[in-house]
């Protein structure tokens, strides 16, 4: 369904037509103006490569909680603090760093690594979830320990990741 939408949307005479009917007008320059941009920035490679990264950062953060919980199951209980979500947060700042720094933004690698990948992997939303569960349940100074861990990591992960110079 997706490549069908994919495809139809690429037609010229579909984006119009929805641009005519969105906008209820007749104006052809305006919508045909509007029509081309949609269709200059929008690159449907990029979704792609986007969509790639995205799908092999949200299974690979799935199959990390899952294996972090196992652990923890092994060794006597999961506890509060949400070390599977720190973990990912703190590898995937790393990580974006260091493609920050490595490759050229908008390039293929780019879309795929830091925007697909990254966003993807790291859980600002879940970090963002588990902080005020963690205050709701009563747990402030596991909380804050919590906040102030991840923010401290994650930046300097980050800052390490762009610092590092790597040999070509």
């Amino acid at each position: 369904m997706f490549f069908v939408v994919v495809y139809c949307l690429r037609r010229y005479k579909l984006i119009t037509g929805i641009l005519s009917y969105v906008f209820r007008t007749e104006n052809s320059t305006f919508v045909s103006i509007i029509a081309e941009n949609v269709k200059s920035h929008i690159m449907w490679n990029n979704l792609l490569w986007v969509g790639l990264g995205g799908f092999v950062g949200s299974v690979l953060r799935y199959g990390v909680g899952v294996g972090v919980a196992a652990l923890a199951a092994v060794r006597g209980g999961a506890g509060r603090f949400p070390v599977a979500t720190l973990a990912v947060n703190v590898v995937g700042s790393f990580l974006i760093g260091m493609l920050l720094r490595h490759v050229e933004q908008g390039s293929t690698q780019h879309l795929l690594g830091v925007v697909g990948f990254c966003g993807g992997f790291t859980t600002f939303s879940t970090f963002s979830l588990e902080s005020v569960r963690l205050l709701r349940e009563g747990h402030a100074s596991t909380a804050l320990l919590y906040i102030a861990i991840s923010l401290v990591l994650c930046m300097g992960a980050t800052f390490l990741g762009i610092a590092i110079k790597t040999t070509k």
